[in-house]
């Protein structure tokens, strides 16, 4: 269950409980019933609208609510409430706050030293990346160089070695997406993958995040300030707009290289430490991506043979 949902269930049942004293809505069962054709008092007309605005999100979401077409006009729906749907909504949101994971940066910088030891494209970028990580007053680093040079790679890394890390794509995201996510409190680190193909609404919202590690959200009526402690992304090319310019004037650049061919062969055996011999021997890495290098070892753990076919495919359709 994402965190958004929780905090919606939360102000739900806190609505739903102020409107069932006001008899406004009805319990029937283990539901409560929200009718839109009901008229609140003046004085609670703007907590009534969030209301069936939360609860209309609730349904979006298929979650606890419903809409009951025996109740409901064309002009003036009404919805149904799973009190016990609701109530388990608000316990796992509980559970899931009692367990609090704290980011350790040491403990990331030991597991990423350890993962790239002996390959020497990537040990000096860890350490660009450490000092990063460490510094206070560095809230946003780029990863940029030309694709299958690592970047990606290097970012799912820092994924898998930050608990409270976040992985997106910015050709995916969305404003709306990137506020819900953040609105759960849970994101320490952002890390978005091609974050040079973001919508410009979407740099927009990373500027005040790479200035100060801060971003003001206000959805529902509400306002609320959330804070990460550092935002990384990766880019094959510099954009030439307005806001790019900005963003990029907010962060340090970590600049990476094309790792060689002992390397990418080191990285695909830790990857896959079965891959047969004979892949490594008859595939040139170097035509690869570090990603495509990595799933055709993978098939070739399964069939050498159809392994070398997708290579032989893949080298046919690269651009």
């Amino acid at each position: 269950m994402a965190q958004p949902l929780a905090e919606y269930a939360r102000r739900v049942a806190d609505l739903l409980q102020l409107f069932m004293a006001k008899g406004l809505v009805q319990k029937d069962g283990d539901t409560a019933v929200v009718r839109t054709i009901v008229v609140p008092p003046d004085d609670l007309t703007k907590e009534w609208n969030e209301l069936v605005s939360l609860v209309q999100e609730l349904v979006r979401r298929r979650r606890c609510a419903q809409k009951d077409r025996a109740l409901s006009s064309n002009k003036y729906p009404a919805y149904r409430v799973d009190l016990p749907c609701l109530n388990a909504l608000l316990l796992e949101a509980e559970a899931a706050k009692a367990v609090e994971v704290v980011w350790d940066v040491d403990k990331t910088c030991e597991q990423l030293r350890s993962w790239y030891k002996g390959l020497p494209s990537f040990e000096e970028k860890v350490e660009e990346i450490c000092a990063g990580l460490k510094a206070p007053k560095v809230f946003a680093m780029l990863f940029i160089g030309p694709p299958g040079s690592g970047k990606t790679h290097m970012l799912l890394s820092l994924y898998e070695a930050i608990p409270t890390a976040a992985f997106l794509s910015g050709m995916a995201l969305t404003p709306a997406g990137l506020e819900d996510l953040l609105l759960t409190g849970r994101v320490d680190v952002l890390l978005i993958d091609e974050v040079d193909k973001a919508d410009v609404a979407v740099l927009q919202h990373l500027l005040p995040l790479a200035e100060n590690n801060m971003l003001r959200i206000i959805k529902a009526n509400k306002s609320a300030e959330v804070r990460i402690k550092k935002l990384i992304g990766t880019a094959n090319v510099k954009r030439k707009t307005e806001v790019w310019n900005a963003l990029q004037n907010r962060l340090i650049i970590v600049e990476f290289e094309m790792p060689t061919a002992e390397e990418l062969r080191e990285i695909v055996k830790r990857e896959v430490p079965n891959v047969p011999e004979e892949f490594l021997s008859q595939v040139d890495l170097t035509r690869l991506s570090i990603r495509q290098a990595v799933m055709l070892a993978s098939v070739a753990t399964v069939n050498l043979n159809v392994a070398l076919k997708l290579y032989q495919t893949l080298l046919k359709y690269s651009s």
